[in-house]
């Protein structure tokens, strides 16, 4: 039988009430729009316009707020000489948004809203291409929804206020799922070329876009291995050949930082990791019901039962969204073009979460909330889609109430009653006003200042280049030196005896990140426990502080030795 005689065979009537959950499919072509269309078109422009503006309204607060470690990795204190060589070649991501803010801050500087604009831009313009996504696999409405969702999204606005590579993989990934639809629908060359660029670019900004490219390529060859679409083999082994070039580059680079990428702060991705990540983290940023990340599942399982209802309501919308595109596959067989998109979404959203699953069998420090966010934009587009699925319109309007009420909770939260708690990452430190607590303290001192800390406190540098970080206590002092910051990782008193003595000083700061203080707090409890240490002062700002001490047995230039004996403070004290 010929395939013409073939497509018009009349279809089942499941076929067409699933047809019918998709009215712009076989609409979409060439022809221009009846002019009656117009007044409503304008209105969707005006109401994504809208959107738009309000999603880069809810990214401003906040968006001149001291930085963090992360990132000050991608500024100028960092991205200059030997530095920019190791961030380049060292660091745990690849290299890509590196070179990007190298080349933004020439132009741009390195303030905090200077290097923290590119992921506002990058978080905007994925906004627009959620949108574009739902409006392909499903309707407007859920095309609004879904643009609305990671709008208000915390993890999402979180990370789009982080000069990080988050938000630039998040974006560069759903334009990659965007272009490889469009490029399957069209089969023309300017959308496979999209393809090809988005595929060479995104793994380049984080490794677990990788996994979204194994989604988007299993689909394709996939497809183009069926005999109905052949058309469409030439253009997916050229697109093929041209991402795996910079690809095995990549691999290399990945197989030579397997051992940076073991870091203590990684996890195994697990099956409660699993049910973290879909249902706390993604859907409200753990702000609405609040775990620590490190946390056993167990401390999940005590928290209060409401708690497991808002799990639930998240849960049955996703399990609502998937339905309508299984459905849907599901009534043609995927045997039609239409038929056969729906199931990207299906992989885009299931790809990764296996692929990062096998992975941890292999590598299992390799788990952090933030390298999945590449889950977001299907994971919301599923969430809106299942929201928008109920037959009956009041119960449908009371879904898309009770989500977009949660949301509302949990920005709440983010930004006012869980302001200075573990929601979607630690609280970020006031390093700004410890750097100029710092400034005042080394006008009034004699000598550099000697800082100690357990926990990177690179941010100082940043903001202030007379504090220098030193590589250890032998290392020579630079003469325009104000303060001279000394990593101690243990509570031992002759390395801190060592590192005055070789600072010339008696008297130094411990400065605390208490977001993360690490072993911190057993350096001070040594120092506050030892007699031979007398307190001076203290300074809190936000997630920072700082303890002013004085050696009494130590005169600069001229301190004791680590062997001088020292009478213990209690009867219990060393």
């Amino acid at each position: 039988m010929s395939r013409s005689t073939h497509s018009t065979k009349p279809r089942s009537r499941r076929a067409a009430a699933a047809a019918s959950l998709r009215p712009d499919t076989a609409a979409r072509g060439p022809a221009a729009p009846r002019t009656s269309d117009w007044p409503e078109q304008q209105r969707q422009q005006l109401l994504l316009l809208g959107l738009l503006a309000g999603a880069l309204v809810l990214r401003l607060p906040y968006l001149n707020q001291s930085l963090w470690y992360d990132e000050v990795v991608y500024t100028g204190a960092a991205l200059n000489g030997d530095l920019l060589r190791w961030v380049l070649t060292q660091d745990v991501h690849p290299p890509l948004y590196a070179s990007v803010l190298w080349l933004w801050i020439h132009v741009f500087g390195d303030t905090e809203v200077a290097v923290r604009l590119p992921s506002v831009l990058c978080g905007i313009a994925s906004v627009a291409v959620v949108f574009a996504l739902a409006g392909r696999w499903f309707d407007r409405r859920v095309a609004f929804l879904a643009a609305a969702l990671v709008a208000l999204s915390p993890a999402h606005i979180w990370y789009s206020q982080e000069n990080k590579t988050n938000m630039l993989m998040l974006l560069l990934t759903a334009c990659l799922v965007w272009a490889a639809d469009r490029a399957w629908s069209s089969n023309h060359r300017r959308q496979w070329t999209w393809v090809a660029v988005t595929a060479v670019l995104a793994p380049w900004t984080n490794v677990f876009a990788i996994f979204v490219l194994a989604a988007v390529f299993l689909w394709l060859w996939s497809g183009a291995l069926q005999r109905r679409w052949r058309s469409r083999l030439r253009p997916v082994i050229i697109v093929t050949g041209v991402a795996a070039c910079p690809f095995v580059p990549l691999l290399f680079w990945t197989l030579g930082h397997l051992e940076p990428m073991r870091l203590s702060y990684l996890r195994p991705f697990t099956a409660p990791e699993v049910y973290k990540l879909l249902l706390i983290y993604l859907s409200h940023g753990n702000t609405l019901r609040t775990i620590s990340p490190y946390a056993p599942f167990r401390a999940l399982l005590l928290q209060p039962w409401p708690f497991f209802l808002v799990d639930g309501f998240f849960g049955l919308l996703l399990l609502m969204g998937l339905w309508q595109l299984i459905t849907r596959v599901k009534a043609h067989d995927a045997g039609e073009l239409q038929d056969w998109r729906g199931i990207l979404p299906i992989l885009y959203f299931t790809v990764p979460l296996v692929c990062a699953f096998i992975a941890s069998r292999f590598n299992p420090q390799l788990y952090i909330e933030r390298s999945m966010l590449i889950l977001l934009p299907p994971y919301l587009v599923l969430i809106a889609a299942g929201a928008c699925a109920w037959r009956g319109p009041l119960l449908r309007h009371l879904m898309v109430a009770a989500l977009l009420v949660l949301n509302g909770c949990a920005l709440f939260n983010l930004w006012v009653a869980k302001a200075d708690a573990w929601t979607v990452y630690k609280p970020k430190n006031d390093w700004r006003s410890a750097a100029q607590y710092f400034a005042a303290e080394m006008r009034e001192a004699k000598g550099p200042l000697v800082l100690l800390a357990s926990v990177p406190v690179s941010v100082l540098v940043y903001y202030d280049h007379h504090i220098v970080e030193m590589a250890g206590p032998e290392a020579a002092i630079p003469e325009q030196a104000g303060a001279l910051i000394f990593y101690l990782f243990q509570s031992d008193k002759a390395p801190l005896l060592e590192t005055l003595r070789r600072a010339k000083a008696d008297t130094f700061y411990v400065v605390e990140d208490t977001y993360w203080p690490g072993s911190t707090k057993q350096l001070l409890a040594r120092v506050n426990a030892d007699a031979d240490f007398e307190p001076l002062a203290a300074r809190s700002f936000k997630g920072v502080r700082i303890s002013k001490f004085k050696w009494k047995l130590g005169q600069p230039g001229t301190l004791a030795t680590p062997d001088t004996p020292t009478p213990p403070r209690t009867a219990t004290g060393t």
